[in-house]
Order: structure tokens, then sequence, then C-alpha cells
């Protein structure tokens, strides 16, 4: 494939002539990366099935993510959704605006855009100088979806950076400038009341609903954090204790270490202090429990069992956060009055945290089960170097906390996890 072109275009005044071309592009079957009023996005033509699927390979997502119809206005909507009065109403107060509804898909629109079960479509009108000029000149809506990359949380927003990434997955980066990176509000009208299904950029008033009511307090994330952060911290450690008895170190077992009961584990400092001070303040989740004592010179095979040990921890996390998902899962589809938010807050928070510390623990530094890993998988003579690092582990831990690079590395790799997590259970 060749290289996007790009075009650098006046945001409030777009340049008739680039427009043409963009729209040229589009009708030959291209893909372009074209700025909103929230953020970029990456749009094809309505009927274009093959750059459909491209968008999807580029987002990797499946057949349930749920594409938006970028329209020009109200009466163009009526073609593609089934809009009754109070839906009008709603629309005509909500547009031209930072908002993404789902309604009902009338039989003009094919099968493959809409969502395979509900037979619902995305449709938006947004605030834009540039996209207004788009649909003008195309005479149709563009298939949309906003440019978050696999294994990220946000939309890009450096028109270069997005050249730089994209650049043999597209035809066209449209260059509108920084547009912002803060996501749509999503909001279901197929009901008989509106259902915020994402708060955005979009206000909450115009659609009726209530500004803070997706926001949790001070009280209500303490209530909702507390099990999943006691739950995730402690049986990381009663795992390593547990696998160290299964091979010869009964050390933990002795000592009553190798319990599901977190009141043997907990350290009021780092299980309980810590990650709630992170909690309210921002920041990467960051706790401890009490460590369980391994003896490694006890293993039937002190080497080659010390992988095993160390990758009892996060594994133990993952089966957390895939017991969380299912949680969420549960909360989201039954009917369980008011205790199905809170649940479904829970189990969001058990899948985050469990994500965090699984990942903060495979990083290879002493003493994190990352860097028992790489001391049991190193040839002896390297791995005895490697070990004599582990003074030191704790100060470049907190050089790379403090200096953000921890939070760098990592959090992609979080994203990911908690990505593949929300696909698998289809959340």
């Amino acid at each position: 494939m060749t290289m996007a072109q790009f075009f650098s275009i006046h945001p409030d005044n777009p340049q008739q002539r680039l427009i043409n071309q963009a729209v040229g592009i589009l009708r030959q079957g291209g893909i372009l990366v074209y700025p909103t009023d929230c953020s970029y996005a990456l749009g094809c033509q309505i009927g274009d099935k093959a750059a459909m699927e491209r968008i999807r390979e580029i987002r990797q997502v499946d057949e349930r993510h749920h594409f938006t119809l970028v329209c020009r206005d109200l009466s163009e909507i009526a073609q593609y959704a089934k809009v009754d009065n109070r839906q009008y109403r709603l629309l005509k107060n909500c547009t031209p605006g930072a908002y993404t509804f789902i309604l009902q898909a009338t039989k003009e629109v094919p099968r493959r855009l809409q969502h395979p079960k509900r037979a619902t479509i995305g449709i938006r009108i947004p605030g834009n100088a540039v996209v207004a000029a788009l649909l003008e000149e195309l005479g149709e809506p563009i298939l949309s979806t906003t440019l978050i990359m696999p294994g990220e949380s946000e939309p890009l927003c450096d028109p270069y950076d997005i050249r730089d990434r994209l650049e043999h997955s597209v035809e066209l980066v449209m260059d509108g400038g920084c547009c912002g990176m803060e996501m749509t509000t999503v909001v279901d009208l197929t009901g008989d009341e509106p259902v915020l299904v994402r708060k955005g950029q979009g206000a909450l008033a115009p659609l009726g609903l209530e500004e803070d009511r997706m926001e949790l307090t001070v009280v209500q994330k303490i209530a909702v954090y507390a099990l999943p952060v006691i739950f995730a911290i402690t049986l990381h450690e009663a795992a390593h204790g547990y696998v160290a008895k299964l091979f010869g170190d009964r050390t933990a077992y002795i000592l009553g270490r190798v319990s599901l009961n977190p009141l043997r584990h907990i350290d009021p400092i780092g299980t309980i202090l810590i990650p709630s001070l992170t909690m309210l303040f921002g920041g990467i989740l960051f706790g401890w429990a009490k460590p369980v004592p391994v003896d490694f010179g006890r293993l039937n095979n002190p080497k080659r069992d010390m992988l095993w040990v160390a990758l009892a921890g996060p594994g133990a996390n993952l089966v957390m956060a895939v017991l969380w998902a299912a949680v969420m899962k549960f909360a989201m589809a039954a009917s369980l009055g008011s205790f199905s938010e809170p649940l479904a807050f829970m189990g969001l928070a058990g899948v985050q945290i469990n994500a965090v510390l699984m990942v903060l623990n495979l990083m290879p530094i002493l003493p994190l089960d990352g860097g028992r890993i790489a001391v049991s998988l190193l040839p002896d003579r390297l791995a005895y170097r490697y070990a004599q690092l582990e003074p030191y582990g704790l100060m470049i831990l907190v050089l790379l906390l403090f200096s953000g690079a921890l939070g760098a590395i990592i959090s992609p790799l979080i994203s990911l996890t908690v990505s593949l997590l929300v696909s698998l259970f289809g959340l």
C-alpha cells in the first residue's frame, strides 16, 4: 500500500479544494482520518464493505463494535434510524454536538452496519466545520469510528503521530489541529428513557440525566474498591505460598500464610493506606501485603521451581481479573435493581486492579516476580550477576514511579489486558 496523503486543513474555514480531494478518496474506496468536535476519527464510505473491514483491522474490533453514521442533519438521520417524536425533540436539543445516539436502524441500513443482535446503529451530527464540509460534498453519511489504537484507552490527537502510525493503513490524514482526546457521550435511545452508555464530552443535562450520576463519591469509591483491592493483593501473596508448598517449601504453610483469609496477609500500610491514597488522588494503583516467606533453598529444584513460585502471584491476579469481568457481565445482564450499578462498578474495579498488579509484578526488577522469573530463566552466571541487583530494586522502582517512566512502560500493557477481557466478555 502507498503512503497516506497528508492535508493541512483550516479547522474553521476548510479549503474546498482539499474537501473535494478528500471526498474523491472516499469514493475510490479510501479510508480517511479526520477531525471532529471531540477527537480524530476513522471514516469510509457507507457502502464500502472492504474499507469497513480494514477499519475493523486497524481498531482490532469484531462485528459487535458499533460503527457510527456521521450525518449532516436530522432529516438525514431519519433515512437510517427510526425516530419518534420524543427522540426527535431530544436529538434537536443536542445536535450538532459531542453525542452519539444508539437508535433502531431502518431497512435502508445494511445488516453488516447494524449491531448483530439488537439491529441498532450509532448516529452522530458533529459540530465541526471540516466534517460539515465533507458531508455536504459527499451527499451521504460517513461510516465512522473513534481513532483509538488496539490496547490504548484514549483517542490519538496529534495528526503527525497519526501519520507516522497509520501512513500505510489509510489513504488520507486530514490535519485539522489538535481537536482533543475526549470521546463522545453515548446515549441509548431505544428504550422508553435515555440510557447513558458512556460519559464523554457531551453534557448530560440536555438529555435529562444527572451530571454526576456516573461519578462516585469518596465513600462510594472506598466501598466499591475495598474488596477487589484486598483480594487482589492478599491472594497474590497466598498463591506464592501455595505453589511453594507444592514444590517442597512448607515455610509459608507452617506460618499459616497459605490461606484465603485476607486478614492473614493484610499490611495496614501497604494493603489499606497506600492503595487508598493512590485511588483517591490518582496515579498507578500501588500496594503490597505482608510478604509470604519462601525459602527457595527448600524447593525441590530451587532455580527451576523459582519460576513457578514467582508466576503464581501474577497468575492469581489474571484469574481474579477474569472472575471480576464475569461479575461485571452478570451485573450488566441481570435485573438486580439498585444493586446492578454498584456491582458493575466493583467488577470493573476488580478487572483494573488485577490488571495493574499483574503487569506491575511482571516487571523484570528484583524483588518483583518478574525479577525472580528472569533469575530462573537466565544462565547460572548471568542469573547470579542479575541477582546482585536486588538491593537496588526498590530504589529503581521508586525512581521509575516518580519519573513517570513506570506508567509509560506498563500503561499500554494494562490497557491491552483490560481491552482483551472487555472484548472476551462482550462488555
